[in-house]
């Protein structure tokens, strides 16, 4: 008698389904969220990195006393203070035109610094092209497998080509 009456007792079944199935729930909502935020940066890279580079394009960085650090100046007050700009590693390069733009592959150390980005931003009526370098840990096991598999940081690189104006 005591086995036919705790077959037919259904309470607490809620609580065992949720004990199963809410740990993967989470798991995949906060991958996701982790996953938009990661385009979200990458975006945001290179959406700031193109307005920093109106500034190039115009002669106003080349004309500074200090032109690298005016550019990453004119970047972080573009950027959201999540970017964290001391992270941010730019490779700011001239060419006499579009066919000839090429970047070397980067060189990365282990914390994932580059180690042969230059700044050359050019003159007037030459082709700046421009990369940004920005590493990213991610916190959840399932991205980190998949992109992160040997635990080296993921980078998040944004591009802008820009004509310089005659200055």
């Amino acid at each position: 008698m005591p086995v036919k009456r705790l077959c037919k007792d259904d309470k607490g079944v809620s609580a065992i389904e949720f004990a199963l199935i809410g740990p993967l729930f989470l798991l995949f909502t906060i991958g996701i969220i982790e996953f938009g935020l990661y385009f979200l940066k990458k975006n945001l890279v290179s959406h700031v990195l193109y307005e920093a580079s109106r500034n190039i394009q115009t002669g106003e960085i080349q004309s500074s006393a200090n032109p690298q650090q005016t550019f990453i100046d004119e970047y972080c007050a573009d950027s959201p203070g999540f970017l964290r700009c001391n992270e941010i590693s730019f490779d700011v390069r001239s060419f006499d035109s579009v066919a000839a733009v090429s970047f070397p592959a980067p060189v990365y150390d282990d914390a994932g610094n580059p180690q042969n980005f230059v700044f050359q931003p050019g003159s007037g009526e030459q082709i700046t092209a421009m990369r940004a370098s920005i590493p990213h840990q991610f916190i959840t096991p399932l991205m980190r497998k998949y992109f992160q598999p040997t635990e080296d940081p993921a980078l998040i690189v944004g591009h802008s080509i820009a004509k310089n104006e005659p200055f």
